[in-house]
């Protein structure tokens, strides 16, 4: 949560637990359950509100599938790039379900991966940036941005 000294902190905590939790490394669901008992049991002392959000993905393209699992972290755009035919843009709600610090355990999604699809994963700084008149960009304009641009090459989609 914010920055600064005590948010790299824990970024740092959490980037060490990581290879503690190799064993779990292909369940996103479990992965990320685990990692928040470790971490909750480290910061038990902490009396400030504290909190950090995480997206953790498997991509199995043999498979042509991806398993992921969330905390309190906005999905990532899944566009369908098709060249000669239609693309789409997917993207699940912005709900973001709990994050870690809270007591739960994390599901494991799924969903179809196939050649040519783009995942786009960002943070809610993205949409959440207010503009010179106080307004979040949201996730809706975020989402037409992208369904604006799904068939440009990467670089301009990223940059548009």
């Amino acid at each position: 949560m914010g920055h600064g000294v005590r948010s790299a902190l824990v970024t740092a905590m959490l980037r060490a637990l990581v290879g503690d939790l190799g064993k779990h490394a292909n369940d996103p669901g479990r992965f990320l359950s685990e990692m928040n008992r470790k971490l909750a049991a480290i910061l038990k002392q902490i009396e400030e509100p504290l909190y950090a959000t995480a997206f953790y993905m498997v991509a199995d393209v043999a498979a042509g599938q991806m398993r992921y699992a969330k905390a309190g972290h906005p999905a990532p755009l899944h566009l369908r790039f098709r060249r000669g035919s239609s693309s789409r843009c997917r993207s699940q709600p912005c709900r973001r379900g709990p994050r870690l610090f809270e007591k739960h355990d994390f599901i494991t999604s799924q969903r179809p991966l196939t050649a040519g699809d783009r995942l786009l994963l960002f943070t809610d700084g993205l949409f959440e940036v207010p503009n010179a008149a106080d307004e979040d960009y949201g996730t809706d304009r975020l989402l037409a941005a992208a369904r604006q641009r799904i068939d440009l090459p990467l670089a301009e989609l990223l940059d548009g």
